[in-house]
């Protein structure tokens, strides 16, 4: 997400009054520092600007338009994260290490309070369908786990719909996972940093 198109985002989808409100609700912890930014008394554009820009500056470009997605109802990642349990610490610093490149990425635990009490299926198909790409980080706990399995076939589903290469594998071990062939080329996160593996991601998604 670059700022131009996310300054656009927060101008076409919020009133002066109601970006006050969302930053006050989703970044409390700041809200503080940031309120003369967001005033009403300020034009829309001004604010929309000088917000985009405090979060730039601080490289928390992708939290903003993380928020700003939920704020506004959309469900639209740059790339979902797919892993097993274990594997969840790594699966973290990706997510974190994306966010920092301005890289809009589905991290489950991002979305507890959206996705409590939802069932959880066919959730994240949609959440799937429309993510322009799925990372999946390939392991012996992917490849056993019942519920990995019913991703991953529901993530080869949408690369048949997509008809190009829309699963990004990073392989953690040497585990052949059924559905994703050796053809394929992965990023090994035994030789290669999570902020190394996310600068490449970044380069295919933008």
């Amino acid at each position: 997400m670059d700022s131009k198109k996310l300054r656009e985002r927060i101008v076409a989808g919020f009133s002066p009054d109601d970006l006050e409100m969302f930053v006050a609700e989703a970044f409390p912890e700041i809200h503080g520092g940031l309120a003369s930014i967001v005033s009403p008394r300020h034009d829309l554009r001004y604010q929309a600007f000088a917000l985009v820009e405090r979060f730039h500056r601080h490289g928390e470009l992708g939290r903003l338009e993380a928020a700003v997605t939920r704020a506004l109802g959309e469900v639209s990642f740059d790339v979902a994260l797919s892993f097993a349990g274990e594997d969840r610490a790594t699966a973290e610093a990706l997510a974190g290490a994306l966010a920092g490149e301005g890289v809009a990425a589905f991290f489950d635990r991002d979305f507890e309070p959206e996705l409590l009490g939802d069932a959880l299926a066919p959730r994240l198909r949609g959440i799937y369908q429309k993510a322009r790409f799925a990372v999946v980080l390939v392991s012996a706990h992917y490849a056993a786990k019942p519920w990995t399995k019913f991703e991953l076939a529901v993530l080869l589903e949408e690369e048949r719909r997509h008809q190009r290469s829309y699963l990004l594998p990073l392989r953690l071990d040497d585990t052949t996972v059924d559905g994703i062939d050796d053809e394929r080329v992965y990023l090994d996160l035994r030789q290669r940093s999570v902020a190394e593996a996310a600068a490449v991601i970044t380069k295919k998604v933008k």
